[in-house]
Formats: structure tokens, C-alpha cells, sequence
């Protein structure tokens, strides 16, 4: 704006000297149109004498006319370059505006992204203090799960003992008790609808977990999970496969290790859920 006043001031100033010259070069021309000067003179040595200046009034008139077409001009073009530096100002004020809205999108922009990071940040940290928080509870609970198993240990190999010295049945007996054990344990094995209906439970488990699912839609990825016979999480990785979606993967892992999983509703179904590979494919 300073700049646009100071280029007005001087094109005020050129205007006036312009008059001036013109006003100056109107009177040299006047003086200079002098065609004759007649000298009158009286009788004798005693007349007076009188100078008498001829003009001619069309050349006046024409230089006259000529300054006229001049002023004009000037003044035509004063008033172009009034409307250019006019809308030379408006061109600046719509760029100036336009560049107060991109940078107020850029930084709307820049807050959402880390607004973003801190959730995310904040749900790993949760996650990360949840699972060192259940690693120092199985840690404590440790010595005294294995006192346990020894314990029972012990105990099965005195039991073991004194049914050794006071078994009383005929080999024949025994095997057919042991053929009886293995046609029962047959008739205990879990179906594979129940192990279905036991991942499902897992994976609902996850889901309840898992934030943001809407931006992983269409994407899938494949689960390896290893749980304790109690249901506790003892471990989980994503399978090598082609298909797996490394961010979906990442968070899966992550709200898995923040679920409460669902206890096995019997051993048969935990052995069964393992010997089928522990494996949940994933995808919101």
C-alpha cells in the first residue's frame, strides 16, 4: 500500500510540471508568432514613434489546440494507470486472502494429524503398561504354579506307587479298562463347530479391543495365538502370508495384548483349538 501511494504522489507531481511546461511553451509560442513590427513614426525630429506587433491568431489557436490535445492525453492515460494500479490492488487482496485460507487449512491439517499421533501414542503406552503389568503378575504367580505342579507331581507318583502294590485285577482287566479309556477320550474330542464357536468368542474379544476399525476395511490379516489353558494371552504374531496388511496386523496385536481372552470352555477344546494351528484371520 505504501509503495501504490508513493507511485501516486509522483504521477501527481509529473501532471503538474506537464502543466507548467505547457503553460511556459504556450507563451514562448505566442512570442514567437511576431510577424512584423511596424514602426510609425512623426514628422520631424520631434515625432514619437509607436511599435505596432502583428499575431497571427490561426497559428494561436492551433498550438492552442495542440496544448488542449495534450492535456487530454495526459490526463487519459493518468486515469489507465489509475485503473491499473487499481486493479493491481484488488489482484493482491484476493491473493492475500487465498493464502490466509490455505494456511489456516494447513494448520487445521497439522493439529488433526497430531491430535491423531497423541491417541495413538496414548493407546500404545496403555497397552504397553497393561502387558508389563500382566507380566509381573504371571512372573509372581510363577514359583508358586511350579510349587503346585511339583506338589501334584509328588502326589501322582505316591499315588502311582500304592496302586502298583495293591492293584488285584488280571492283565485282561487292565486292558480293557485302557481300551475303554481310549474309546472314551475319542468320544470326548471337541467338534469343530466348537472350536469355530471358541475363536469366534477370541476374536470378538480383539474386536471389543480394536479402535478405528473403519480405516481398515477391506484389508486382512492373518493371526498366530498361543493362549494358557486359563485363557491368558501368552503369545501373539502375524503369519507370513501375502495377504496380511502390516498396519492392520500391528493393531490387531496391539488390542489383543489390552482383551480380556475367554477361558476355554473345556480342555478338549483347548487341545483342539491348538492342534489346529491357534489361527484367526482377522479383517474389520
Amino acid at each position: 500500500m505504501r509503495k501504490t501511494k508513493e507511485q501516486k504522489n509522483k504521477l501527481s507531481r509529473s501532471v503538474v510540471l506537464s502543466i507548467i511546461f505547457h503553460v511556459l511553451l504556450f507563451g514562448f509560442i505566442i512570442l514567437g508568432s511576431l510577424d512584423e513590427i511596424i514602426k510609425l513614426g512623426g514628422g520631424g525630429q520631434g515625432g514619437e514613434v509607436v511599435d505596432a506587433i502583428m499575431v497571427d491568431p490561426g497559428v494561436v489557436i492551433e498550438q492552442y489546440n495542440q496544448l488542449q490535445r495534450q492535456q487530454n492525453s495526459a490526463k487519459q492515460a493518468d486515469a489507465e494507470r489509475k485503473k491499473r494500479l487499481q486493479q493491481q490492488e484488488e489482484e493482491l487482496g484476493k491473493q492475500q486472502e487465498e493464502e490466509q485460507k490455505r494456511l489456516k487449512m494447513v494448520e487445521k491439517e497439522r493439529i488433526k494429524i497430531e491430535r491423531e499421533a497423541d491417541q495413538q501414542r496414548k493407546q500404545a503406552e496403555e497397552a504397553a503398561a497393561k502387558a508389563q503389568a500382566e507380566a509381573k503378575e504371571k512372573a509372581a504367580k510363577a514359583p508358586a504354579a511350579k510349587k503346585k505342579a511339583d506338589a501334584a507331581k509328588q502326589a501322582a507318583a505316591v499315588d502311582s506307587l500304592l496302586g502298583g502294590l495293591t492293584a488285584q485285577q488280571p492283565t485282561q482287566q487292565m486292558g480293557g479298562a485302557a481300551a475303554a479309556g481310549q474309546g472314551g477320550n475319542r468320544k470326548g474330542r471337541a467338534s469343530s463347530s466348537d472350536v469355530a464357536n471358541y475363536a469366534g468368542k477370541i476374536k470378538a474379544a480383539i474386536e471389543s479391543k480394536f479402535y478405528d476399525a473403519d480405516i481398515y476395511r477391506g484389508k486382512t490379516c492373518k493371526l498366530s495365538i498361543k493362549l494358557a489353558p486359563d485363557g491368558m494371552l501368552i503369545s501373539i504374531a502375524a503369519k507370513s502370508n501375502a495377504v496380511n496388511d502390516q498396519s492392520l496386523c500391528d493393531a490387531a496385536i496391539r488390542a489383543a495384548k489390552t482383551a480380556t481372552m475367554p477361558k476355554p470352555p473345556s480342555r478338549s477344546i483347548y487341545d483342539a483349538f491348538n492342534e489346529q494351528g491357534s489361527t484367526l484371520v482377522f479383517k474389520p
